[in-house]
């Protein structure tokens, strides 16, 4: 093996090449918290003579600074957060309001957090931070916090849990109530801390770093599965760095509530990691599985590329071979996000053990550069990947934040939670998507499907900036944010700086668990725009009916298991189906459709150019899009034929020891601090640069391991195979890891111009000759050189829009060429469904004679009825004097012009014959007659409509000839109308009452086609109901209520179903009751009211005789209103005005109201609402409902 070769060639080499193994140092440092002889092996350097920037934990760095490795973190002045409101807007979440509580206000930092819920009572929750004195001095490490309602409230400590540590906390607590914080302790090693009251702690040593090494970046679990043979079981891991397992993920367990654990044991040295492995989770499914995800890094610096996976099925006893579940993924460890703090893409995990329908699926997040696998791009968004079969495949990866791709925002620290009692899965990131580059606000997203579709949503009260913790070291704020779920109940947690200091937040919510839709399916009628809806449901009694959105906009509610919309034009568009409950609205079930694709067009189909030696000349290809969304293509130019395509050999290598190509630059291609791929084989053919025949280019390379040695071959003759005599550079030396070496390599002259690739291989020891074959230790990376020749064509990515061209430039140069045919191919690769690879074949002559040639076209070749076109027989070569013969289909046209104008009434085909008198061509082309479009029918759509709809969706059959289609509606104040396709969807005034017409006509490049003739629909007035004010009436009296509207259906509270009832105290007794009815006129529009009617206990104290009568009025009223009463009674009585709390606003004592009484009042200062007018006496008690507005 590799190692063995290197110390037998030490062992030959040791008198004539000195080397040094750095030697044991004591460290003197106040806190002497870690051992410091620290044993340095072959290849490593001591963590406290040079910076090891792979250790995330705080302490160390804070050692670090101390001994002058790294600077102490200064002041930073830290703008105040901006308050953007306490509400969370999703249906996905029942509690909206959810105000962010700090979880101490105690002067200190926190950071890194993690919380866990005690699985007896949801309200009860751990949670452990790293927190420091402010300014910061001691460093408190773990702590502890607990609330035990809901997160409102917090008590615990701001000091280490059982004791100062190292920080790096998590959290759990078991189904016996035993709470547990783990951490790195002060040792270096690893600590867990148990509590059975959550304020008294018994520390454990359960791990020591071996060789006075570190165990960093911890995670601790507990496994609460009730179906577990396993259930309480603790399992803790973490990376051992400079300890016998260096660089590798161990992990340990304890089957006695932490009170002892068992020795460490490797999990991930199968993977192979090029330079080590961190971040590692922990999870348990139903049935005790053990589950261990981590980050690989395949170099050092460099972003993660990939995350490691294995497993236990006994328990943690022993652990599968670990493998790279997902490969050619680019997390954000060394480029970054640009939030002037260090980040990392460390993944998180959750197992659903809620015994429901995704019961023991696994789900991962982490943050992406770009879409996983093509690793491209400015935005940083978060991804999910799952595997419903206990790890053994997985899903393509899903995208968790639901803002649009590519605009170059950023999210990221994701982590991942899953209710172990409703299966719901929650996921909380940093996001800057509604903020400026430099801040940020903490969001939340929902999954109820498994984690198919997902909605998010903003958390955080504020936004803020982050920044560095000053008085810490290495651009600390925290290296990961925490969520629990349990029993529909959310606790997000997080740092943020909205204050100037770093403090945790916590702001708990409620997940909506009523009975959603599912399976939401669409299927998209090209011609009409019609999407036809299904989805399923399973019936509950306190359903009520579905809600239908359309990009967030609600167009329809049904009892159906199905709905047809018509799409208002070409696009992209997304679904939501909700179920309404008699307690709320669900969250939904959601798909997205697309109407229409991109289509491409180009002309010439061919090209053929003539010109002589040492001269140039251009040729133009215009591209259309004649689709109906935009077409996005890229171009690029070859001086080879099109041929079929085959593969390039892949190479397999091993950057376990850091050979891999570390770096590689030329021209264009810069690709410096890359890292080791995954596979040790590099495709970086995204990226390319121009070269010339005959000239020297300057080539710049780096591995990560000495004694290495890299060969360049360029694939000229584009055979796709890299031959010997393609080779640029051979067995070059990078002596030294890590530094860039620079030289020369020469383009040959007279090579094959166009696209073509470069491969560059770095090998240890010897020199790679073979560009195919495997390599013990080495990498292989591809990228793409354009040799420039006789055909040049400027490599580009564009977008046009529907019916839109753009022109691209052919440039040929026969400089240095000698006479003679010369074949090439230009080639656009496009998003058209039907035409993914279009190639335009180019033959230059280059000479003084040449072949006859001939090109036909018309220009242009789509005419409206009535215009021209200018047919054109471009021949070139032979004997230079040609004669044209020109005939048409449908017969009736000929000609012997070469370039003769034609006005075709009807789509024509012209042929045209070329003679040089010696030899003779043939071509054709065709000219599109386009009419303006028919007349459409009239649209369809319901006719009658009631007052209150707010929108309503028309459709036509679609015009002959139409491209597009405007909708109109008359009169203009009954509402907007939008829509270019066959569907018009209206917004209605929702003061309109009427009549309106719907009408519309097709559109093409000919004009506007004849107006349809118009579909009448009526708005109708909602019936208008009072049933009057409110009463107060005796027990042993009844009244009559009346619905008006005869003739109309009703269905009053009570269950009758007359326009009137009579209503007494029966079956209601002494107090108020509530009345409502609902009238359906014959449009179908329905009206109603209701009234409140308080029975009194009048026995023996009411005389028939003396009545009351009183009118309040306006009302409703600005506030001004006029009390009128008449009674033959002469008690005082006290009028007074309640607001809706049932306080007195205004009273007046003592009133003498008989035979009549006025008065007026001004209520205006008691603001707009619902107040009450009550009138009390001896013999009396009426009220009357009065409105302000």
């Amino acid at each position: 093996m590799k190692k063995n070769n290197l110390l037998l060639l030490l062992v030959l080499l040791i008198a004539l090449i000195p080397f040094n193994i750095k030697a044991q140092r004591k460290l003197s440092l106040d806190d002497g918290e870690y051992r410091n002889d620290v044993q340095v092996k072959m290849g490593e350097l001591n963590p406290y003579e040079v910076l090891d920037t792979r250790i995330d934990n705080m302490r160390y760095w804070r050692k670090a600074a101390a001994l002058g490795l790294t600077p102490i973190e200064p002041y930073h002045e830290v703008g105040l957060g901006q308050y953007k409101g306490n509400r969370i807007n999703a249906k996905s979440v029942v509690r909206d309001d959810s105000p962010d509580v700090p979880v101490t206000k105690v002067n200190s930092t926190q950071s890194e957090n993690s919380i866990f819920i005690n699985p007896n009572d949801t309200e009860h929750v751990l949670q452990s931070n790293n927190s420091t004195q402010n300014p910061v001095g001691q460093l408190y490490g773990a702590n502890y916090f607990y609330s035990f309602d809901f997160g409102q409230t917090w008590g615990g400590s701001i000091q280490g849990a059982g004791g100062t540590n190292s920080g790096d906390p998590t959290t759990a607590i078991n189904l016996n109530g035993r709470q547990f914080v783990g951490y790195i302790h002060s040792n270096g090693g690893q600590g867990v801390s148990y509590s059975d009251n959550g304020t008294t702690w018994t520390p454990v040593i359960c791990a020591y770093a071996g060789g006075g090494g570190l165990l960093d970046k911890n995670h601790l679990w507990v496994d609460n599965s009730a179906t577990s043979p396993f259930v309480g079981n603790l399992y803790n891991a973490w990376t051992d760095f400079y300890g016998p397992n260096n660089n590798n993920i161990e992990i340990i367990r304890s089957t006695n509530a932490g009170v002892s654990w068992t020795n460490k044991q490797n999990i991930s040295s199968a993977v192979n990691a090029g330079s080590h492995n961190q971040g590692v989770n922990i999870q348990t499914g139903p049935n005790g599985e053990v589950y261990a995800i981590w980050s690989i890094y395949d170099s050092w610096p460099s972003d993660e590329k990939a995350i490691g996976f294995a497993k236990s099925m006994d328990g943690g006893v022993t652990f599968s071979t670990a493998t790279r579940i997902i490969n050619n993924i680019k997390g954000i460890r060394t480029t970054e996000v640009g939030k002037n703090h260090r980040v990392n893409s460390f993944p998180s995990m959750a197992t659903d053990i809620s015994g429901g329908a995704y019961d023991g699926n696994i789900y991962i997040v982490w943050a992406n550069i770009g879409v996983p696998g093509v690793n491209s791009g400015t935005s940083t968004d978060i991804y999910m990947i799952r595997s419903t079969n206990q790890g053994q495949t997985w899903s393509t990866p899903i995208k968790v934040n639901q803002d649009p791709t590519g605009l170059g925002k950023k999210h990221y620290f994701p982590w991942i939670t899953c209710d172990p009692e409703t299966g719901a899965l929650s996921v909380i990131f940093y996001d800057d998507r509604n903020v400026t580059s430099n801040k940020c606000e903490v969001w939340c997203a929902n999954s109820f499907d498994g984690g198919d579709t997902w909605e998010d949503f903003r958390v955080s009260d504020v936004d803020f900036t982050p920044a560095p913790i000053s008085g810490l070291a290495g651009g600390y704020m925290g290296d990961y944010l925490g969520i629990a779920a349990r029993g529909a109940k959310v606790y997000p947690v997080w740092t943020d700086n909205r204050t100037g200091t770093a403090m945790t937040y916590v702001s708990p919510y409620e997940t909506n668990n009523l009975p959603r839709p599912f399976d939401l399916l669409a299927t998209i009628i090209f011609e009409t725009g019609e999407a036809q809806l299904t989805w399923q449901f399973e019936n509950v009694p306190s359903f009520q009916y579905f809600i239908i959105y359309r990009d967030n906009v609600q167009i329809a509610t049904t009892t159906n298991l199905q709905f047809s919309d018509y799409l208002p034009t070409y696009g992209v568009f997304k679904y939501v189906v909700t179920a309404m409950h008699d307690e709320g609205e669900s969250s939904g079930t959601s798909t997205i459709v697309q109407w229409g694709d991109a289509h491409i067009s180009v002309d010439p189909e061919e090209i053929i150019e003539n010109i002589v030696l040492d001269t140039t000349s251009t040729r133009y290809i215009t591209v259309e899009n004649t689709g109906q969304l935009d077409l996005i293509y890229e171009v690029s130019g070859s001086t080879q034929p099109i041929r079929e395509i085959t593969d390039y050999c892949i190479p397999s290598g091993n950057c376990s020891w850091g050979d891999g190509i570390t770096g590689f630059s030329m021209g264009d291609i810069v690709n410096m601090n890359n890292g080791c791929s995954p596979g040790a084989y590099g495709n970086f053919t995204n990226m390319s640069t121009e070269i010339q025949p005959g000239q020297v280019y300057s080539v710049s390379m780096s591995t990560g391991y000495s004694n290495n040695f890299a060969t360049i071959w360029i694939d000229f003759n584009k055979n796709e195979t890299f031959e010997s005599s393609e080779i640029v550079l051979s067995g070059f030396a990078l002596q030294n890891s890590n530094q860039v070496y620079t030289t020369n390599i020469t383009i040959p002259d007279g090579v094959e111009s166009g696209e073509t690739r470069l491969r560059i291989k770095a090998q240890w020891s010897s020199t790679p000759n073979d560009p195919c074959a495997s390599m013990n230790y080495g990498e292989t990376e591809d990228y793409t050189v354009n040799v420039c020749g006789w055909m040049s064509v400027q490599r580009v990515t564009d977008t046009i829009a529907p019916g839109n061209t753009k022109i691209i430039a052919v440039n040929f140069d026969s400089s240095d060429l000698e006479e003679g045919t010369y074949y090439g191919n230009v080639k656009l690769e496009t998003n058209d469904p039907d035409k993914p690879e279009v190639n335009v074949p180019v033959t230059l002559n280059v000479g003084t004679s040449y072949p006859l040639a001939l090109t036909v076209v018309a220009d242009p070749p789509t005419i409206c009825a009535g215009e021209s076109s200018q047919l054109n027989a471009i021949a070139s070569g032979g004997t230079g004097s040609y004669t044209y013969l020109w005939t048409s289909d449908p017969q009736g046209f000929t000609s012997t012009e070469p370039n003769p104008v034609v006005s075709p009434q009807v789509s024509t085909t012209y042929n045209v014959e070329v003679s040089d008198g010696v030899n003779s061509l043939s071509g054709q082309t065709t000219i599109i007659v386009n009419t303006a479009p028919d007349q459409p029918a009239t649209p369809q759509g319901i006719a009658s409509i009631c007052a209150g709809t707010y929108q309503s969706s028309f459709n036509t059959d679609g015009a002959a000839n139409a491209f597009f289609y405007n909708w109109f509606i008359e009169p203009a104040e009954a509402g907007t109308i939008y829509g270019n396709g066959l569907a018009g969807t209206v917004t209605w005034n929702p003061e309109f009452i009427g009549t309106a017409d719907i009408t519309v006509l097709g559109v093409n490049d000919c004009g506007n086609g004849e107006l349809s003739l118009p579909l009448t629909v009526t708005m109708n007035p909602l019936p208008v109901v009072d049933l009057g004010e409110d009463q107060t009436i005796c027990a042993h009296t009844s009244i009559t209520l009346d619905a008006g509207n005869p003739g109309a259906t009703y269905l009053w509270s009570t269950g009758a179903t007359t326009q009137t009832i009579v209503v007494d105290s029966t079956g209601i007794g002494i107090g108020a009751a509530n009345f409502w009815v609902q009238v359906t006129d014959n449009n179908g529009c329905t009206g109603t009211d209701e009234i409140t009617i308080d029975f009194k206990d009048c026995t023996g104290i009411y005389d028939m005789s003396s009545t009351w009568s009183f009118d309040v009025h306006p009302n409703p009223s600005s506030g001004e209103i006029k009390l009128q009463l008449e009674t033959q009674n002469r008690n005082p009585v006290t009028i007074s005005i309640v607001n809706s709390l049932g306080k007195k606003v205004a009273v007046l004592n003592n009133v003498i109201v008989a035979p009549t009484y006025s008065v007026e009042l001004n209520l205006a200062k008691y603001g707009s609402g619902i107040y009450f007018l009550r009138i009390d006496g001896n013999d009396v008690n009426l009220s009357k409902k009065i409105i302000i507005q």
